[in-house]
């Protein structure tokens, strides 16, 4: 099975990983907000919102933050530099994950039950790989496998991703994934775009 996967490394110039160490990592002033659940309910997380999930078939985007643009520019130029093409953005959030301590991933899912594709930006050094596994989602299989089941029943990983301040990836929509949890003491911060 070929995985349509597409990275590049230290994508972000110098101004804008001085613009997101100033005002996404380390400053006080930027709006995070508490999810109570990211997979489930045994993950909560803190995120921030750029573009919320809403119907594509009937409804169309609404920007919910004045720093999309600043990200939706970096989402056109990587999709430039790899020729890929978009119609519509479905999603985009900033998320904010540390350390479990139970449980090393969240359950393995994917964004949307339609063909889509997910744009990471990581915005720090740090641990907490993304894993994509071989099980691609059909249509009306489960959004969500929940992790006590997948650890019992083990998917083989086809794809890990360390975060690194400045890499950009994509990655068909249809495999499940999941993120990793970082160390104690660390953050994991990363944009996430799902988009058709």
């Amino acid at each position: 099975m070929r995985l349509f996967y597409k990275e590049s490394l230290n994508f972000f110039t110098k101004e804008e990983k001085e613009f997101i160490y100033n005002n996404v990592i380390h400053t006080a002033d930027f709006p995070w907000y508490r999810f109570a659940q990211a997979t489930s309910e045994k993950f909560p997380f803190y995120g921030h919102v750029l573009i919320r999930r809403y119907d594509i078939k009937t409804e169309e985007p609404v920007i919910n933050s004045d720093i999309y643009h600043f990200f939706f520019e970096i989402f056109k130029r990587f999709c430039a530099k790899h020729k890929i093409k978009y119609k519509k953005i479905a999603r985009a959030i900033v998320n904010s994950i540390t350390y479990h301590g139970k449980y090393q991933t969240t359950d393995p899912h994917i964004d949307h039950d339609f063909n889509h594709k997910i744009l990471m930006m990581y915005l720090n050094d740090t641990t907490g790989d993304t894993v994509i596994y071989d099980k691609k989602f059909y249509p009306g299989g489960l959004t969500i496998l929940p992790i006590d089941e997948t650890l019992k029943n083990p998917m083989k990983e086809i794809k890990r991703i360390s975060p690194k301040l400045g890499k950009v990836m994509c990655v068909d929509g249809r495999h499940y994934h999941a993120g990793s949890f970082p160390e104690p003491g660390d953050r994991r911060v990363v944009v996430v775009f799902t988009f058709i």
